[in-house]
């Protein structure tokens, strides 16, 4: 048995698929076929493929949202991950003495006069140096525009300097964008 069937029967079944056209899964619609396609949809499940497939001596390639690649028509060899892990936890430090909210007051301030209640450009460069500091455990396939408005939705900002990008939290940090004169996110 060679050690792509090996690798192929390690890993779930319903997640794991052979041959794949990865021109189905990028955003330019092109691109060769997967020796083995494997969305991993846990952080146990993206280290797990990749160990066995180191243990096989197989070759691992990541993929995100898969907007930021071509692939060639001759595909890619080894393992593919799609990386599709996409937990969000919101830890609140509560000042001493405080109770913890559940939702967070905004941090900006909505065009209430029109009564569009949208968030404004003018709205995104703020002083949020009085506001306490609120920690956000993201996975790396969280993608950066549902992550935004996830998080805009409980009144915590701060990736807005980064909207447009279509890609995922790994793809960010691993890539070390930039959104205008503000750079990636800490890690």
């Amino acid at each position: 048995m060679d050690t792509l069937t090996q690798l192929s029967r390690t890993l779930s079944p319903e997640h794991c698929v052979r041959n794949e056209p990865l021109s189905h899964h990028t955003t330019l619609g092109i691109g060769g076929p997967a020796d083995i396609l494997f969305s991993a949809v846990s952080t146990d499940d993206l280290i797990s493929a990749v160990r066995h497939a180191r243990e096989l001596r197989i070759p691992v390639t990541i993929l995100g949202n898969d907007s930021n690649m071509l692939v060639a028509d001759s595909g890619i060899r080894g393992l593919v991950i799609e990386n599709k892990d996409d937990t969000v936890t919101i830890h609140e430090t509560p000042q001493k003495g405080m109770r913890r909210k559940k939702h967070i007051p905004p941090r900006w301030n909505s065009d209430k006069i029109q009564g569009t209640f949208q968030y404004e450009f003018a709205d995104l460069d703020y002083d949020e140096s009085n506001v306490p500091t609120i920690t956000v455990d993201v996975d790396s396939g969280v993608r950066l525009p549902s992550l935004m408005w996830s998080l805009f939705q409980e009144g915590i900002t701060g990736l807005q300097w980064f909207s447009d990008i279509p890609g995922t939290i790994g793809g960010a940090v691993f890539n070390n964008i930039h959104g205008g004169t503000h750079f990636s996110v800490n890690v």
